[in-house]
């Protein structure tokens, strides 16, 4: 973060604030760190970030249960069906009863059944291939979940970092305002500057003021999504003494080197989104093949023992085997459903591809935009308006430029300076789109 100490100086601060200038900038990132660490701030790296934000967020907790989802839709699809046992007993009359005599001497006619289903068209494995690619996509969708949250973690985190630095550069300007317009105030009263003027500045410090408010109010709006978006809860009255206030967090990481320009990427297949397109047309195709199945004719069969008093033999074997009929309906609407599925899912292959190869030039070109606009704040335009600043308040300290143009001159660098930080802060915001869209998560977990 750099300060200037010529910001705000004018010609009422003579010797003293001649002293002063180079001196301050020395201790600013003191004072700043000071006024931190009393304020119970908690410097958060990115590091630390990304480890909450895998760890709290909402979002990639919802795509982590969609996996054991997924996985335990597996276990289902693989089974084979269970087999059925019967019992039912007739020949009972309520007039006669039971019967006398021992159990086996009773007048009921006990049969025992078991029966099992047998699948055929090896539908059981065509339903595991099916459960398995959805498998694969849920836990690409797990994958673009984190490249996702994580590149609104870097957004969020350099927000934060940017409205810190104007935070900072607004306090040191209204600083720099009050001490003007105090020798002003004592100027004034030797008659050594003109009413209007001492106004002007007054002026000046109330417009600082209102800098400051708007400030702190952006600081507190990027703490807020930055919390939000790492799961911290909001403290409350029954919140535990140990949960973390959100507004006491500062983005702790310096800004990023300037990027150098980006050149020739993977293909977008390694990209998470795609890759889970690709297992969805996979599962699609597997869906496909169990609708077809069904035209294969399952086949139940049972063994069955019956205990028939009446009979000399006391105790009969039999079997039975049943086999559906599809006299009326042959699953058409199922096989139709099937090969829709299929068309939509590679439909959205094609849209999830033209959107990665869209995401992935918009983020090389904004990339490219950001860095040259650095590079040129930071080697010229930064540069030059220090020159002007230093020209215009050498004039003004010996009377041959106005306070018009000492206060503009002031302004303008005032503003060079936020716009270094908001270029510093785009530049940061792209280069994690541009990771985002071609390097994170490219690894299966």
């Amino acid at each position: 973060m750099k300060f200037c100490g010529s910001l705000i100086e004018c010609s009422v601060f003579k010797r003293s604030v001649a002293v002063y200038s180079p001196i301050r900038p020395c201790f600013a990132p003191f004072f700043l760190g000071a006024a931190l660490c009393s304020s119970g701030a908690i410097a958060l790296t990115l590091v630390q970030a990304e480890q909450e934000l895998l760890a709290a967020n909402s979002d990639i907790a919802l795509a982590q249960a969609g996996v054991e989802s997924a996985a335990a839709n597996v276990t289902v699809a693989g089974q084979l069906p269970n087999p059925t046992l019967s019992v039912q007993s007739t020949q009972y009359s309520p007039i006669a009863g039971l019967g006398a005599g021992r159990p086996t001497d009773k007048a009921l006619d006990t049969i025992v059944g078991i029966s099992i289903l047998i699948e055929r068209g090896d539908k059981a494995t065509l339903r595991r291939e099916a459960a398995m690619e959805q498998l694969s996509g849920a836990r690409h969708d797990l994958r673009d979940m984190r490249r996702q949250q994580r590149l609104a973690l870097h957004q969020a985190y350099y927000d934060l970092k940017l409205a810190g630095e104007k935070q900072s550069l607004a306090l040191e300007t209204r600083d720099l305002a009050a001490q003007a317009l105090a020798a002003a105030d004592k100027r004034v009263a030797a008659g050594d500057l003109a009413a209007v003027d001492r106004y002007r500045l007054s002026v000046e410090a109330l417009r600082v003021a209102n800098d400051v408010t708007s400030a702190e109010s952006d600081v507190r709006q990027a703490t807020l999504a930055l919390a939000v978006l790492l799961g911290r809860k909001r403290e409350g009255a029954d919140a535990p003494r140990s949960e973390l206030r959100t507004d006491d967090l500062t983005a702790n990481d310096p800004w990023p080197e300037v990027a150098p320009e980006a050149g020739a990427t993977d293909p977008v297949s390694a990209r998470a989104d795609v890759a889970a397109a690709e297992a969805r047309v996979a599962a699609a195709s597997a869906g496909r093949a169990v609708a077809r199945s069904l035209r294969a004719r399952d086949v139940t069969v049972g063994a069955q023992v019956e205990r028939v008093p009446a009979n000399t033999a006391g105790v009969t074997f039999g079997v039975n085997v049943s086999i559906p009929l599809y006299a009326r309906y042959g699953f058409e609407g199922e096989i139709a459903r099937a090969e829709a599925d299929y068309t939509t899912a590679l439909l959205t292959r094609q849209k999830i591809v033209n959107q990665a190869e869209a995401d992935t030039a918009k983020a090389r070109v904004t990339l490219d935009g950001a860095r040259r606009r650095l590079v040129s704040f930071e080697a010229d335009i930064v540069p030059a308006a220090k020159k002007a600043l230093d020209a215009i308040e050498f004039a003004y300290a010996r009377g041959a430029a106005g306070l018009t143009d000492a206060l503009d001159a002031r302004r303008t660098w005032r503003a060079t300076q936020v716009d270094l930080a908001a270029a510093r802060a785009d530049h940061a915001k792209a280069l994690a789109a541009w990771r985002a869209a071609t390097e994170w998560e490219s690894v299966r977990p």
